[in-house]
């Protein structure tokens, strides 16, 4: 099965509109497609993000929806610790890159994500498959 870290753009993208190839990359874990894992700085960035008021105010968010969003991938996703790296040039997303890389142990593992800085990195990773959420599910891994 094919193993896959989710950035907090595509997941928040995801939790707000019930289409698109965002949702369609979710959507893929909760089918069973896709083993997806997680890691506690990707949880708090995400909980960070949400709670911003224009995000907040714009979508009528409510803790239950949430909390029902994030329920489904404690209990099917799989939780990793990142490993430390300092390669991004934009500091504050080598957690993702250190997920993926703490998840890809020798087998390739897709990062999926919209943000140009994780995007820049595209085929510089031995076993991290770099990919917008278009790119994923149009790849044939799928």
């Amino acid at each position: 099965m094919r193993r896959i870290v989710i950035d907090t753009n595509v997941l928040i993208r995801a939790f707000l509109k019930n289409s698109g190839n965002d949702y369609s990359v979710y959507r893929q874990f909760l089918d069973g497609h896709i083993e997806l894992y997680y890691s506690q700085e990707l949880v708090d960035e995400f909980m960070e993000v949400i709670s911003r008021p224009r995000l907040a105010q714009k979508y009528s968010l409510s803790n239950k929806d949430i909390r029902l969003f994030w329920e489904d991938i404690f209990e099917f996703g799989n939780f990793r610790k990142p490993k430390q790296v300092d390669i991004c040039r934009d500091s504050r997303d080598n957690h993702i890159i250190g997920l993926a890389l703490a998840v890809a142990e020798g087998a390739i593992v897709h990062l999926v994500t919209a943000d140009d800085d994780l995007l820049v990195l595209k085929n510089r990773m031995k076993d991290v498959m770099i990919q917008t959420a278009k790119e994923f599910m149009t790849s044939k891994f799928l």
